[in-house]
C-alpha cells in the first residue's frame, strides 16, 4: 500500500511537470522509458495508481502529440485489463472510484486516437473497442460522455481529413469496428434511459460516423437519419443535431438520394 502511494506521488509529480512545462529535451530523452514504466505500473491492483497512470499517459500523448507508436500492444492490453478491473469493482461495490477510472481510461483513449495515426492502433482495436461500447450506456453520465468522445475521436482517426480526393478504403476490420460503434450509438439514441447530455454526445458521434465512414454504413443509413431528425426536435440536442446536419451536407462521403432527400 505504501509503495502504491509513493508511486502515485511520483506520477503526480511527472504529470505536473509535463502539463506545466510541456516538452523539453531531458524529458524527451526519457519518454520511452517513462511510458514503459507507466504502462507497467498501470497493471497494479491499486485503482488509484491505475487512474493516475492513465492521466499521465494522456498528458504525455497530448503534449508530445503521440509517443506510444511502438507500444500499441502494451497500451491495448493495459487498457483492457484496467477496464476489466472496473467491471469487477462496479459489480461488487458500485464504486464511484471505479467509475472515475473508467472515465479516465476513455479520456486517455480519446487522446490516444487523436494523436496517433490509425496504423499504430488498428490491429489492437478488437481489444479496445468492446471496452468503449460497453460504457456508452453506463449508469454514470461522465463515463458515457467520455465513451462517446472516444468513439468520435476513433471515427475521425480511422479516416482523418476526408476530402473527395482522399477517401481511403476501409479494411474489413475497420468496417466491423464502425458498425459496432454505430449499432450501440443508435441504441442509445433510440432508447429512453440516457439523459440529454449523453444523447447530445451520441448525436455528435453518429454524425462523425456518417461524415467519415458513411460508405461503410450504406445498409444502415435509413436507421440513422430518423434518429438525427428526432434530435433536431428535442430540447438539449438541437444544436448538436444542427452541427451534424451541416457536416453531413459538406461531407464528400454522404452522397446519394437518401442523404439528399433527408437534407431537403
Amino acid at each position: 500500500m505504501a509503495r502504491a502511494c509513493e508511486y502515485s506521488l511520483h506520477i503526480k509529480q511527472c504529470y505536473s511537470l509535463i502539463v506545466h512545462f510541456g516538452r523539453f529535451p531531458p524529458l524527451d530523452q526519457q519518454m520511452p522509458n517513462l511510458t514503459r514504466a507507466v504502462l507497467k505500473q498501470s497493471l497494479t491492483k491499486s485503482i488509484q495508481t491505475k487512474e493516475k497512470s492513465f492521466q499521465l499517459l494522456k498528458a504525455i500523448v497530448e503534449v508530445g502529440e503521440g509517443g506510444l507508436d511502438t507500444q500499441a500492444e502494451d497500451v491495448a492490453c493495459s487498457v483492457q485489463k484496467a477496464f476489466a478491473s472496473t467491471a469487477v469493482t462496479h459489480t461488487s461495490t458500485g464504486s464511484t472510484t471505479a467509475a472515475s477510472l473508467a472515465a479516465t481510461l476513455l479520456a486517455f483513449l480519446a487522446a490516444y486516437f487523436a494523436n496517433h495515426p490509425v496504423a499504430v492502433y488498428a490491429d489492437n482495436l478488437p481489444l479496445i473497442v468492446p471496452c468503449i461500447v460497453k460504457t456508452m450506456s453506463d449508469k454514470y453520465q461522465r463515463t458515457s460522455i467520455e465513451a462517446f468522445n472516444a468513439a468520435s475521436k476513433l471515427a475521425r482517426g480511422i479516416r482523418p481529413n476526408v476530402s473527395p480526393s482522399t477517401v481511403a478504403p476501409l479494411t474489413t476490420s475497420q468496417v466491423n469496428v464502425i458498425k459496432t460503434i454505430f449499432d450501440v450509438t443508435c441504441q442509445v439514441l433510440a432508447g429512453t434511459s440516457a439523459d440529454s447530455e449523453v444523447k447530445e454526445k451520441a448525436t455528435l458521434t453518429l454524425g462523425d460516423l456518417l461524415v467519415c465512414e458513411a460508405d461503410a454504413l450504406t445498409q444502415e443509413v435509413d436507421q440513422a437519419l430518423p434518429l438525427l431528425t428526432a434530435r433536431l426536435g428535442a430540447e438539449g440536442t438541437q444544436l448538436a443535431a444542427l452541427q451534424v446536419v451541416g457536416n453531413v451536407a459538406e461531407s464528400p462521403i454522404c452522397k446519394g438520394f437518401v442523404f439528399e432527400n433527408w437534407l431537403l
